[in-house]
This record gives C-alpha cells, structure tokens and sequence, in this order.
C-alpha cells in the first residue's frame, strides 16, 4: 500500500446554463479542497483519469463497527455520528470547514494497465452556507472536494471491497 501525495487535477464551475469552466489545471495535492475536480494518476509519465468504477459511502448501513474502526486505524479517517442523521456518520472536519457534515466517499479504482487498485476517500461539502441554490444545482452535488488521500493497492479486507463493489 502506497499513499499518493500529488495528482493531476483539473477544477471546473458549472455555470447557469449547463457550460463547464475551467477554473484550474495541474498537480494538486492531498488534503487540499478543490472545485468539482477531475482527478488524473500520474502513471509512468501518464496521466490515467480516475474512474470512479466502486463508490462507497462510510456509514452504518453498509459497514460494520469493525470495518469502520479498520477505515479509521489504516486510512487515519476520524468518524463521528452525523449531528443531522445520527445512523450515518462524517468525518471530524470541521477544522477544516464547518460546512462538511456528509459521510465520506470511498471509491475504488481498478486500472488493467498497471494491474493495481487505488483507493479515493474524500469529502464533499456546498461552497456557501446558504447552498444548494436550486433543483438544477441540487442535482450536480456538492461543489467542493476535500481529497483525503489516494492509496495504490490499498489494504482492504475482501468483505470490504466486496461491499464497495456491491454499491455501483
């Protein structure tokens, strides 16, 4: 299991009428908040976009206490009950910013070329307090992403990953 500190990310806002900019394009680095990113793995020389082919959200519902706690001990993922729907749970991130109060995404990533797996968890929160501005934006998600670490060949038990694999 290797941690990815950098990556190449590209930041983009979705205006009014449906149009994509750019905000930004580079190496990004964990622990960071971006705007909508697309996340590319620089690969020998490469960069491989991020497929998010297995997403998982850390809750209850799908993990069990045990699972969470190994999540906690091997990814450094601190999970407290969520104040607004207590059979989730979030992160402690309000260091970082008060707005984040969803469950954290935990995606796999399966690459034929290199024959690894990378592990994506990150957190999702609006921009502004006063967000979602409406149907249209609701239906994007949340804006900003903090990314808390990408993993290469990640150390999951297999009942996890098949957990993961069962929410595509």
């Amino acid at each position: 299991m290797r941690l990815i500190e950098e990556f190449y990310c590209t930041e983009n806002e979705i205006q009014g009428n449906g149009n994509e900019k750019l905000l930004s394009a580079g190496i990004c680095k964990i622990k960071t908040e971006l705007i909508r990113p697309e996340i590319f793995l620089l690969l020998n020389g490469n960069k491989i976009k991020f497929n998010y082919n297995f997403n998982a959200v850390l809750n209850e519902n799908l993990f069990s206490q045990e699972e969470l706690f190994f999540f906690e001990k091997t990814y450094n993922v601190k999970l407290i009950p969520n104040k607004i729907y207590p059979s989730k749970l979030t992160t402690d991130n309000s260091f970082i910013n008060k707005l984040y109060n969803t469950p954290a995404t935990i995606s796999l990533f399966e690459n034929a070329e290199s024959n690894k797996n990378y592990l994506l968890i990150e957190f999702r929160r609006w921009q502004y307090d006063y967000q979602p501005r409406g149907a249209g934006e609701d239906s994007l998600g949340e804006d900003v992403t903090y990314i808390h670490g990408i993993w290469e060949n990640p150390l999951i038990t297999d009942e996890i990953f098949s957990k993961i694999k069962l929410t595509k």
